[in-house]
């Protein structure tokens, strides 16, 4: 089974005409293994731009961690609205 691989995207609008460069994304602890994907293309970022990726996995949240004095952030889930009902606390869902 070939293993999943993230693919980042920019979270503010951007036009067509944004400069790709190739690079790599890791995470905040400085290990080998913190390392998100080795060879993409982004436009050049600036300080205080975030990066999404989407069905990254869960093992994403796994391994936060506070090293290097960053805090771990809240997690949000997003569902298709159809499945809003099923996604309520308390809810349960029937799988007969």
């Amino acid at each position: 089974m070939k293993p999943n691989v993230p693919i980042p995207s920019c979270l503010q609008e951007r036009g067509n005409t944004d400069a790709t460069y190739s690079c790599s994304i890791w995470g905040q602890t400085c290990s080998s293994r913190d390392c998100i994907i080795k060879k993409c293309r982004m436009p050049k970022l600036h300080v205080g731009e975030w990066i999404f990726f989407q069905a990254i996995g869960a093992y994403s949240v796994a391994s936060a961690s506070t090293f290097n004095g960053f805090n771990i952030l809240p997690c949000y889930y997003v569902a298709p609205k159809c499945l809003e009902s099923m996604l309520k606390p308390g809810s349960t869902i029937d799988m007969a």
